[in-house]
């Protein structure tokens, strides 16, 4: 967990009164780039997320092909929401609103734990 945490720090910085931490440089995963990340909540859910500079589709596709897999999909308050079981207390998902540019931002990521 210690390199986890250092290569984090040496990558990212934190947005002060935020829960998010910024890209020092330029930085890509799955192929999309990433504007923040969010250790430690994904929505209600505990884990770890980025948001990408990727529509939905995009994102979507980029998730299901590192996965192997579809993920679940549907419609939920103004978003579609899409989330594949990967084992226990492993769930990957994806949020990204329904309405606007197909371009607007996107959040990936895995959580262990959700509470409704």
């Amino acid at each position: 967990m210690r390199g986890f945490a250092q290569a984090f720090q040496a990558r990212f910085t934190q947005v002060p009164k935020e829960p998010a931490f910024d890209p020092k440089a330029p930085l890509t995963v799955l192929g999309l780039p990433v504007l923040q990340a969010f250790p430690g909540s994904v929505g209600m859910g505990l884990g770890f997320s980025l948001s990408v500079r990727a529509g939905f589709a995009e994102a979507r596709q980029a998730m299901e092909k590192q996965l192997g897999q579809a993920m679940q999909c549907e419609r939920s308050d103004g978003a579609m929401a899409c989330e594949l079981k990967l084992g226990e207390k492993k769930t990957a998902m994806l949020i990204a609103p329904l309405q606007g540019d197909s371009r607007q931002p996107t959040l990936l990521g895995c959580y262990y734990f959700y509470q409704p």
